[in-house]
């Protein structure tokens, strides 16, 4: 199972402290599956944030960050973000 049930990033959203992995991650997307795919900059507000690096000691990627949005608070998180321009 590639999300197991019993890990606690299987129920982030995934953010990075950097670009360049996002924007690696876009192009592979518009090769396979979504055409036009977008990277949202902006600030992690309303939940809680932490480096996946610092649960799991062996995750490959130091730039992954994991962010559980508190219930409820969706449309607020949105005013803290912005289209970035296209990849």
């Amino acid at each position: 199972m590639r999300y197991p049930k019993d890990k606690v990033g299987t129920y982030s959203t995934s953010v990075y402290l950097d670009k360049k992995p996002c924007e690696k991650f876009v192009k592979c997307l518009k090769k396979k599956i979504y055409p036009h795919p977008i990277i949202l900059q902006g600030r992690t507000t309303n939940g809680l944030v932490q480096r996946t690096i610092e649960r799991e000691k062996d995750y490959s990627d130091k730039l992954h960050v994991d962010w559980w949005i508190f219930e409820g608070e969706v449309e607020k998180v949105f005013e803290n973000f912005h289209e970035s321009e296209e990849v």
